[in-house]
């Protein structure tokens, strides 16, 4: 009995040290960062939000799970060209703001297409101060509004 919860241990934590977002929760945003040698994932529900940042493929260099309360959702207004919202985490006095956005670039002629530019990031701050801006890697972002 022993033997086999070790095994299984020895086989699952591999691949939750990259795992996507925990049962119950959906992405918020992901994405790679420093031309694809970091991720960071994100994923809410609504009674908690977790947080993970680290290098690609490899474990977590910090995971935060948050319950509804203990962590910040700044949603979209509704005003502006660009959707966007936000959620912040904090962890022992620093603040770890992820946020998400859809530019929507309107065509200047007619009948043309709506460009959308998808962004995405973390500010990592403390006392109110910006300590850091990781912007993601162009292309890798997923926002999921």
């Amino acid at each position: 009995m022993i033997k086999t919860i070790a095994f299984s241990l020895a086989v699952l934590l591999p691949s939750l040290a990259n795992a996507a977002c925990p049962v119950g929760e959906s992405e918020f945003v992901s994405c790679t960062l420093k031309k694809g040698k970091k991720k960071l994932e994100t994923c809410r529900s609504e009674d908690r939000a977790s947080y993970w940042f680290g290098p690609s493929g490899g474990k977590a260099e910090l995971a935060l799970t948050a319950r509804k309360g203990e962590y910040l959702h700044r949603p979209w207004s509704g005003v502006s060209n660009t959707i966007w919202e936000e959620l912040e985490f904090e962890n022992n006095g620093v603040s770890y703001t992820v946020f998400g956005a859809h530019e929507r670039i309107w065509p200047e002629a007619e009948g043309g297409d709506v460009k959308v530019i998808t962004h995405g990031g973390v500010t990592v701050g403390q006392n109110g101060k910006e300590l850091a801006r990781l912007e993601c890697d162009a292309g890798s972002v997923s926002f999921n509004w």
